[in-house]
């Protein structure tokens, strides 16, 4: 099965996305079937700190050098 193809149709896949706030791509599949990326280090609760995902999700911005 194709990465595009498999990312249409695993629902689990495409529920990790959707938690994740990532739209469900062709990348994003070949990265989830080799167990890389955003998606499955959200699901799996991954080294990724919390301060990322707050990020991620528009909660929080962290400080920029000046």
């Amino acid at each position: 099965m194709t990465n595009l193809k498999f990312s249409e149709t695993d629902e689990e896949f495409r529920r990790a996305c959707e938690e994740a706030n990532v739209k469900p791509t062709a990348r994003q599949a070949s990265k989830w079937r080799m167990k890389k990326g955003i998606v499955w280090k959200k699901l799996e609760g991954g080294r990724m700190s919390e301060t990322f995902w707050k990020a991620k999700e528009g909660r929080y911005f962290p400080r920029t050098n000046k």
